[in-house]
């Protein structure tokens, strides 16, 4: 008989190779030998989630927490669920739940940030944004979402500094490199506008903001338009004696598109390393930004036909892994 130890080995093996469907009936033959094992009902909850089955995911995380109610984990990763199927409020009452058990789980305080936001309780997002940097100060995520806050609260230079931290802290962070081009653009420096926006698309060149940028400030090469018909012209006769024949001169290719060139960025300056506390005030009947999530967690909205790009909010977290 196969053990507990080799179905795992085999399962850890399987979700490296991107089989899930092997890894999740190494989970299952778990449970046939000890079905108190909660860490192979969590792991089979993460399974199914990445496959779309989110009732399937839950009621396996809920096995889990039958054993173990205090996993701290368990309740954040059905948060995250729960808010794929948009059931934000009981969302949030498990990352309640999770942040009770430990209050240093910082992806249950940025994941309930995400959430509150999506039900416009701005004030109660950017004070969980804070949580998780008080946990975890290098966050950057935590840190472009409270630039965002303060971007649509008019405090644009301050939102900057929170772009510069989360670049400082990781530089292939493309939205901090697009929320920062949104900012400079709103407060009339377009060439440093330019310059952040084509780092946002060279570090991620098919995310959602792209087509936007290049449909509304045209930040991709325009196909050169056809050269017209030149007609033939007659070579110049050679000075020997010999009649020179005519020949066709080769049509002047059209003109490149010219490329947009800015000074580069200056340093970041230094931001001061404690959270930001940031008072919201209630929130504005019009949206206060236009969120667009990495891949999931939060609802992707149609880019604006037209006008200024809008900043953007960062994802969730993926929920806790634990093979």
């Amino acid at each position: 008989m196969v053990s507990e130890v080799e179905l795992l080995q085999r399962a850890e093996k399987a979700v490296r190779d991107e089989d899930l469907s092997t890894a999740l009936q190494c989970f299952d033959d778990i449970i046939k030998l000890d079905k108190r094992n909660d860490r192979a009902w969590f792991n089979k909850g993460l399974i199914l989630r990445r496959q779309g089955k989110l009732d399937d995911a839950i009621s396996c995380y809920n096995e889990a927490l039958k054993v173990n109610k205090d996993n701290d984990k368990t309740w954040t990763n059905i948060g995250y669920t729960l808010d794929l199927m948009e059931k934000h409020d009981k969302a949030i009452a498990c990352y309640d739940k999770a942040v009770e058990l430990n209050p240093s789980n910082d992806r249950a305080w940025f994941n309930k940030g995400v959430a509150l936001r999506r039900l416009d309780r701005v004030e109660e997002a950017v004070s969980c944004y804070n949580k998780a940097l008080e946990v975890a100060i290098d966050n950057d995520r935590a840190w472009v979402n409270i630039g965002c806050a303060l971007d649509a609260l008019g405090k644009i230079e301050e939102a900057i500094a929170c772009y510069d931290k989360a670049i400082e802290l990781n530089p292939s962070n493309d939205l901090a490199f697009y929320n920062r081009g949104v900012a400079f653009k709103k407060v009339g420096k377009p060439d440093e506008a330019i310059v952040a926006y084509k780092k946002a698309l060279d570090l991620n060149p098919n995310s959602e903001y792209a087509r936007e940028l290049q449909m509304t400030i045209g930040l991709v090469d325009a196909p050169a338009p056809s050269a017209p018909a030149v007609p033939a012209v007659p070579a110049a006769s050679a000075p020997s004696s010999a009649p020179s024949t005519p020949s066709a001169a080769t049509p002047k290719s059209a003109p490149a598109p010219p490329s947009i060139s800015a000074p580069l960025p200056s340093p970041p300056p230094k931001v001061d390393l404690s959270p930001p506390k940031v008072t919201a005030p209630p929130p504005p009947t019009s949206q206060v930004a236009t969120t667009d999530e990495e891949e999931t967690f939060e609802a992707i909205e149609e880019p604006s036909s037209g006008g200024a790009p809008s900043a953007v909010e960062q994802e969730t977290y993926e929920e806790f892994e634990e093979l």
